[in-house]
């Protein structure tokens, strides 16, 4: 069996096997609260392990896909040769575009790289907050990354956690006056074959609040899942198939997506590695195993590299899996400018990222076809002269092949003369990086940004008193 291209009948036998390790291993739900729940629903618990029958496990995800399909019904989503390009908002250093050195993601590097990504709409890419603010008290960090992309964001505020508890609250507050109240929530499994910690006890402390969840496992394999590809599939869908069913049951039955997954592990440099092959086809599996659990599930790449600054490392890495993606159906890549799996964010690897993007584009382009009556005339057009002067070639060339922007594509004898742009590829994206973080122009109505501003500055003086402020005069 290969480790890429599962089929219906083998994820299917993956499904067994999962359910025999709900029955015969269990799930650890650390939460004595929801034990004691869950024990009183029926379950059967031993310390602090669920056990579930298959037949009670395949009742409860057929129950629950009821639930999905009444009250978030799937829309398939039209056919496309675009593809949209966003970015993450985990990492906790940034790349200077101007001398590409890293440091640490401060309150003002995170608003230079919030302003950047705003200013990329014309580019097909996602507006957000790319990373967390370290020069903040930790129970702060969700709050002011909130405030960032409020003031400077068209899409609002985004957060890489919802997180510690105190500082919940007010991150409802922030989203109820910006109209946009946060309705669902999204947590990870703790491999192996747990759910429990801060996000589970905010799932609980909140679910009357929240509509609907998202549970995703990731195990690393060969340390939070066994180092077989097939195995690990089985701990992974184990893990997350029996974290939904616990959460549908403790929510009161309201919709529990799903999301299978894993990530490479290299026991040479202990550390979980992106923009591995294995991470490529993990990324493709995870998407044809969670179809089964999850309809609103779609296929997204990842643009990952363990490269720390642009070069040939990260353009390699994040070329061939983005070719691959796209030649598989994927539409939608994440991850433009991240640098060491999911540390640094560079505004100058986004530009790279963009031309890989429009690069692979190109490969399910459609292109323009005359009608094949005219076949003939445009073939006797040029026969004597050749075509590259016709009236055809002149009026399509541009749709017809690519023309990069970062790269160069002259001949030695012109790049040897001095001719075009003679700046690197790399000058070129710091040029541009720069560039559109200077023409940012995006303003939120001053009403609700002074609201926002009021409830962020009453959460530092409830949960940071005294402590020094470098959002002060924002």
């Amino acid at each position: 069996m290969k480790y890429t291209g599962f089929t219906e009948e083998y994820i299917d036998r993956l499904h067994d096997e999962a359910l025999k390790v709900l029955e015969k291993v269990g799930l650890c739900v650390a939460h004595e609260g929801a034990l004691k729940e869950l024990k009183d629903m029926g379950l059967k618990v031993l310390g602090d392990r669920v056990y579930m029958a298959p037949e009670f496990a395949n009742e409860q995800l057929q129950s629950l896909l009821a639930v999905i399909d009444a009250k978030l019904p799937h829309h398939e989503p039209k056919p496309t040769n675009k593809i949209s390009i966003g970015c993450c908002d985990m990492p906790q250093y940034y790349s200077d575009p101007r001398t590409g050195e890293v440091g640490q993601m401060t309150c003002a590097r995170l608003i230079e790289a919030t302003k950047f990504m705003e200013n990329l709409k014309d580019k097909n890419a996602w507006s957000m907050v790319p990373g967390v603010p370290r020069d903040v008290p930790q129970q702060l960090q969700a709050i002011t990354e909130y405030f960032i992309g409020t003031k400077y964001c068209s899409n609002g505020g985004n957060l890489d956690t919802l997180s510690p508890d105190e500082a919940i609250p007010y991150i409802f507050e922030m989203a109820e006056v910006l109209e946009r109240p946060l309705r669902g929530f999204g947590m990870f499994t703790i491999s192996p074959l747990k759910i429990g910690g801060f996000e589970f006890h905010t799932a609980l402390e909140y679910r009357s609040i929240f509509d609907q969840f998202y549970v995703s496992s990731a195990p690393t394999m060969g340390v939070g899942s066994p180092i077989y590809p097939s195995v690990s599939w089985v701990v992974s869908i184990a893990e997350t198939l029996g974290s939904i069913i616990v959460l549908h049951l403790l929510s009161g039955g309201k919709p529990v997506l799903a999301g299978m997954g894993m990530f490479p592990f290299d026991l040479r440099s202990m550390a979980v590695v992106g923009g591995a092959p294995e991470y490529v086809l993990m990324e493709y599996n995870r998407y044809l195993v969670t179809k089964r659990y999850n309809p609103h599930n779609r296929y997204t790449h990842t643009l990952s590299t363990m490269a720390k600054m642009t070069g040939v490392q990260s353009g390699a890495e994040k070329a061939y899996g983005a070719a691959f993606a796209v030649l598989h159906g994927c539409r939608d890549f994440n991850g433009a400018g991240l640098m060491s799996f999911d540390d640094i964010f560079s505004p100058q690897q986004v530009m790279a990222d963009i031309e890989i993007r429009d690069m692979v584009e190109r490969l399910i382009a459609d292109v323009p076809e005359p009608p094949q009556e005219d076949w003939l005339n445009l073939i006797a057009e040029g026969a004597e002269t050749g075509y590259m002067e016709t009236d055809a070639t002149l009026g399509a060339y541009k749709d017809v092949y690519y023309f990069p922007k970062l790269f160069d594509r002259s001949t030695l004898h012109t790049y040897n003369a001095g001719h075009g742009d003679r700046r690197s590829p790399e000058q070129k994206m710091r040029d541009e990086a720069v560039r559109r973080i200077e023409t940012w122009s995006f303003y939120p109505p001053e009403d609700k940004l002074e609201e926002v501003r009021r409830i962020y500055r009453k959460a530092w003086e409830k949960l940071a008193p005294g402590a020094e402020n470098p959002m002060a005069d924002e």
